[in-house]
């Protein structure tokens, strides 16, 4: 028996795994004949890359075998007791776990369409008995390198589409917060915004901002600044439900999406998360140089639709920008709930002057 180790041999495969070992392939025989079963297992027991080989009589334990443990590659015969190579393979490929399972027909006759028939059934080659060892052992490395590639394709495609994930998630999320950024959460008030309109239901804006955020900076540092900014954002994260979306809107501004909300429980709303930033604190270094804990607090405007009949989401930003603004000038720490008139686009200076 010719080996893969042996001078001018080439019959070896060896699989690769992530961690760059060999990967031992498990092959089923199937075929009613002991006597094509024994020279089967004989031939193939000369691959490297084979590991365990199993044997089955017909179709019905083949399918037995495989319901126990997953084959990497077949074997079958086609004339069979019980259920024929065709019908078994037919089998294999209408069951999801065992698709990309290589599939080499056996068969003693020659005839084209049976070819045919075995390979549009999904058959991945053909082999005629009886078969010359050497031309076996080359399709069966043939498929095993191509099983190969195809597992490490799949394994390159999950890597990618993972990566792909992560590039998303990252041109989506703010990266000092973990929030979601502005582009991500505009894109969000969009469909929200849409869909209160289509269907006539609730929608909450809450706009906030940190009070006194460039005194905080020059006090006690950007570093300590981004801690806050962190604290902040965990704080909007922890106080909404898992379909609210809370995010940075630039600086120290923050901006919260409630669907399915009316004014009472937006201003609830608005007002535990007020609170939950006030019960926040980050460590700090005053200017006598003595660690302390540091507190924050934030303003909040908030706006409903449809109690403010705003046209555009960008509207309503504008709404709950300007009530934001009225509770900073009514001194800060407070949520102000915009008035209806507020989400009105401005006048032109045509409509102004007429």
């Amino acid at each position: 028996m010719l080996h893969a180790d042996q001078p001018g041999s080439d019959l070896g495969v060896r699989a690769s795994t992530p961690a760059g070992d060999a990967a031992l392939r498990r092959i089923l025989i199937v075929d009613d004949s002991s006597a094509v079963r024994v020279a089967l297992r004989a031939a193939l027991a000369g691959l490297p890359a084979v590991g365990e080989i199993v044997e089955a009589v017909d179709g019905i334990d083949a399918l037995a075998q495989l319901a126990r443990a997953p084959a990497d590659l077949i074997l079958t015969d086609i004339t069979m007791p019980r259920l024929d190579g065709f019908k078994f393979l037919a089998a294999v490929r209408d069951n999801p776990r065992y698709r990309d399972v290589v599939v080499i027909m056996l068969s003693s006759h020659g005839e084209s369409v049976d070819k045919v028939r075995g390979l549009t059934l999904g058959a991945n080659d053909y082999v005629t008995k009886p078969f010359e060892r050497a031309e076996l052992l080359a399709r069966v490395m043939v498929m095993l390198k191509m099983k190969d590639l195809q597992e490490e394709l799949k394994l390159k495609a999950a890597a990618l589409e993972r990566a792909n994930r992560e590039l998303e998630r990252l041109a989506n999320t703010d990266g000092l917060t973990g929030l979601p950024n502005r582009r991500a959460f505009f894109a969000q008030l969009e469909v929200e915004f849409s869909r209160s309109r289509r269907y006539g239901t609730p929608l909450a804006l809450l706009m906030l901002d940190i009070d006194h955020f460039k005194s905080f900076n020059d006090r006690y540092g950007h570093q300590t600044g981004d801690q806050a900014l962190r604290a902040v954002g965990a704080a909007l994260a922890g106080g909404i439900r898992n379909y609210d979306c809370a995010g940075r809107y630039g600086g120290e501004e923050f901006i919260c999406l409630l669907p399915e909300t009316g004014p009472a429980d937006a201003l609830m709303v608005a007002e535990r998360l007020r609170r939950h930033v006030r019960a926040a604190s980050v460590a700090a270094v005053g200017g006598d140089g003595v660690p302390t804990d540091v507190g924050m607090t934030v303003s909040v405007g908030v706006v409903t639709w449809p109690e403010c009949p705003a046209e555009t989401a960008d509207h309503l930003v504008a709404a709950a920008d300007q009530a934001l603004y009225q509770a900073k000038a009514a001194g800060r720490d407070r949520c102000v709930v915009a008035a209806p008139a507020a989400t009105r686009p401005a006048p032109t200076a045509e409509a102004t002057t007429s």
